[in-house]
């Protein structure tokens, strides 16, 4: 009985260094004190607004915000691999013109251009399929890593 009132006064001891008023002077416990029961306890609590709570620190948790920050750069380099797939075609128009006398108009004739057209399709698109397989299999990844990552989270 002796240690169970040691352990009660030391407790009591260990609690007073964390109590102060807004003054800043220490406080301490009376003997009438005691914690609240677990039915006070549990009448207070309030589960729906905390699961409400717990679902948005799952939605705003950190390591879901950089692996979906991850999965918007890769389809951003997916795009960049699709544009890498499209054959380049070009085409230019640049009047042959001088100027007489400081008016540009003055020898301006129809026939004083020079037109350009190039195309270019590579013949093989080996490494640009090959990129584009690769993005497409590093999202599917990404995928099942944020969503094995989102069971986790709300399995703790």
């Amino acid at each position: 009985m002796q240690d169970a009132i040691l352990a009660y006064k030391n407790a009591n001891a260990e609690l007073e260094v964390y109590l102060w008023n807004q003054d800043g002077v220490p406080l301490e416990l009376t003997d009438d004190i005691a914690p609240p029961s677990s039915n006070q306890f549990e009448n207070k609590l309030d589960l729906a607004s905390m699961k409400l709570h717990l679902d948005s620190l799952i939605e705003n948790h950190p390591k879901l915000a950089k692996k979906q920050m991850y999965l918007e750069q890769l389809h951003i380099q997916r795009q960049l691999d699709l544009e890498r797939l499209k054959p380049k075609f070009d085409l230019k128009y640049n009047a042959l013109n001088e100027p007489i006398d400081g008016d540009i108009i003055q020898g301006y004739s129809i026939n004083n251009y020079n037109w350009g057209l190039s195309f270019k399709m590579p013949v093989f698109l080996r490494k640009e399929r090959g990129q584009l397989q690769k993005t497409n299999i590093t999202i599917l990844e990404n995928n099942m890593r944020l969503i094995k990552l989102n069971v986790h989270l709300t399995r703790t």
